[in-house]
């Protein structure tokens, strides 16, 4: 394991122990927060295809059916990913124009840090079109957020308490 995998683990199981002692209701709270702000998240006028994942609210996953919900409403293709994706499971091939990524932790660099196994990683990669939008929690925001060359930052966070953009998309 590199240093900054290290690193990234102890970031990880902190951050995941604080995630879980969350009351559904906090969750509930905070999550209908940030799917009001994801509505300011993008240029939906010219969003075609998006992806997002469906939470693990009982993992204290941000709610993600408020936000599929509106999504499903406005746009004409929306792909939902049903639980946590395997670290072996098949890339989706379509192309999106918005993918929704889940986050643990994240900084102001675009980094993230996700549950370890690289998935999303791997698939974001072959996404370079795509606007990459993390949904995180703002108290999982951390100064420096190690990273490898694998890793792919995120062009914006949406949180409870703000939309933070990080680059334009494609850069």
């Amino acid at each position: 394991m590199t240093k900054a995998g290290g690193k990234k683990d102890a970031l990880r199981r902190e951050l995941l122990a604080r995630r879980s002692s969350l009351r559904p209701r906090e969750v509930k709270a905070a999550s209908a927060q940030l799917a009001a702000r994801v509505q300011s998240a993008a240029d939906w006028s010219v969003v075609r295809s998006v992806h997002i994942y469906d939470s693990l609210p009982h993992l204290g996953e941000v709610e993600t059916r408020p936000i599929i919900d509106w999504l499903a409403a406005k746009q004409p293709h929306v792909t939902v990913t049903i639980g946590q994706a395997a670290s072996n499971a098949v890339f989706p091939e379509e192309e999106f124009d918005v993918i929704f990524v889940p986050v643990v932790g994240f900084d102001r660099e675009g980094f993230r840090l996700g549950m370890g196994g690289g998935w999303y990683d791997r698939w974001l990669a072959a996404q370079p079109q795509a606007q990459k939008i993390g949904l995180a929690y703002a108290w999982a925001e951390l100064p420096h957020l190690p990273h490898e060359a694998h890793d792919i930052p995120l062009d914006c966070v949406v949180t409870e308490k703000e939309v933070i953009v990080l680059r334009a998309t494609g850069e």
